[in-house]
């Protein structure tokens, strides 16, 4: 009995030493589904005075394969590496101890994500299942900086509806991190004034859109733009975009098509507008309520301004909004004087305004004592300051000053008053 079980194991060793080995076995994915074309490596680890063993096969339509070593075979106990790449192009490094020939070793890997060709979808207003004509769809790429969290958001395409509304983007040939998706219908749309601009996936300003996930849909990047609810009445409101401060032109220039947003104060969409080249905006046929009026210029703050209109104002016509570096923010103004003066003041005005050369303020003469004023810029920085005696002409040169907007701030003995004055 011992010399047929020496004899056995014999005949196993000279089995390992001389004959052929093979690893075998199948690779399907998490739906059971198998895996064709996945390329399975086999191979042994390092040891003094072994044979190293490397092969490899690709699995057939089935999810197959087969990787046949002609000579030799390991050492019993000898570790066998066998691996393949999963669908997200991670390392799987299965271990097996040599004991046999046949070694089989199955695979469960992922399932296979079909990779995106374009970003596509379809723009949508009243009715959900049909498409919109005429809308503008733009792509938007958004980073930020990590050191100061600033956001740069940047269209870097744009196309424009087909007659089902149906659009299609090429994918960046570029590293984008995040991408968003805004649309807008154009005017030759009949729906373009009751439909406001809108973010994926349901968001009216930048901040509050979604992303696209990463990697890039398959799927369609669908918008369903938001209606804006406006059932009419006699209030109105109105006012100007300008150039803010920490800006490269010249503070207090009219800014064109910036987009202006007006919901209730629930947040109930109402409509939008542009600014027009003045940089003129207005809302007309307003029902009387308390409104939120915003941008939404990308990349920057867009904080709210409340404004209410009632019987006794059902106008109102003196805000400015203004685009600073990382700000874009409304505030009201009066005609000329922008802080309550006191009653002997209420005469006085800056003259002329605009001003080329220099600017008078008028209406001072009875006031004794003598007047300071100081003209800053939007930023704060002092341009100019002077105290005039008693009887003096207030005036201020202008002449040297770039273009822009500033604040003139009269002190005389009975009280201040601030003015807005532009070159």
């Amino acid at each position: 009995m011992r010399k047929i079980s020496f004899f056995a194991v014999l005949m196993l060793l000279c089995s390992a030493a001389f004959g052929q080995w093979t690893v075998s076995g199948n690779v399907q994915d998490v739906n059971s589904q198998p895996v064709a074309s996945k390329l399975v490596y086999v191979s042994t680890d390092s040891f003094p005075n072994q044979q190293i063993y490397w092969g490899q096969d690709y699995t057939d339509t089935n999810g197959n394969y087969t990787v046949s070593f002609a000579t030799g075979a390991p050492a019993i106990g000898t570790t066998v590496h066998i691996q393949l790449f999963d669908c997200n192009n991670s390392l799987i490094d299965d271990t097996v101890m040599y004991a046999v020939p046949a070694i089989t070793h199955n695979f469960t890997i992922c399932a296979a994500q079909a990779a995106a060709t374009d970003i596509h979808g379809t723009i949508t207003a009243g009715n959900p299942t049909t498409g919109e004509a005429d809308a503008e769809v733009y792509l938007i790429e958004m980073q930020v900086d990590s050191l100061t969290s600033d956001t740069t958001l940047v269209a870097i395409d744009s196309t424009v509806t087909d007659s089902v509304g149906y659009y299609s983007f090429s994918i960046p040939n570029f590293y984008a991190p995040q991408l968003m998706v805004k649309a807008a219908l154009l005017p030759a749309n009949a729906n373009y004034a009751n439909y406001l601009p809108t973010y994926y996936t349901s968001s009216l300003v930048w901040y509050g859109a979604s992303a696209l996930p990463n990697p890039l849909p398959v799927t369609a990047v669908n918008i369903q733009l938001i209606a804006g609810v406006n059932p009419g009445g006699p209030g109105f409101i109105a006012g100007n975009v300008a150039q803010g401060a920490n800006k490269s032109t010249a503070v207090g220039d009219p800014l064109n098509h910036r987009i202006l947003i007006l919901t209730t104060a629930s947040n109930q969409a109402v409509a939008y507008t542009y600014s027009d080249a003045s940089g003129h905006f207005s809302f007309s046929n307003l029902p009387l309520g308390t409104y939120k009026l915003f941008g939404d210029v990308m990349g920057k703050s867009n904080p709210a301004l409340l404004v209410t209109l009632d019987n006794t104002h059902p106008s109102v016509a003196n805000i400015e909004f203004q685009e600073h570096s990382h700000l874009f923010e409304g505030h009201y103004i009066t005609a000329t004087a922008i802080a309550n003066m006191p009653a002997a003041l209420q005469n006085a005005s800056v003259f002329p305004n605009p001003a080329s050369d220099k600017i008078s303020v008028t209406g001072i003469a009875n006031i004794g004592g003598a007047k300071t004023v100081t003209l800053t810029a939007m930023n704060g920085s002092v341009i100019f300051t002077q105290q005039f005696a008693e009887g003096e002409t207030v005036t201020v040169p202008v002449a040297s000053l770039t273009k822009g907007v500033y604040m003139l701030n009269l002190n005389t003995t009975v009280g201040n008053a601030i003015f807005k004055v532009t070159k």
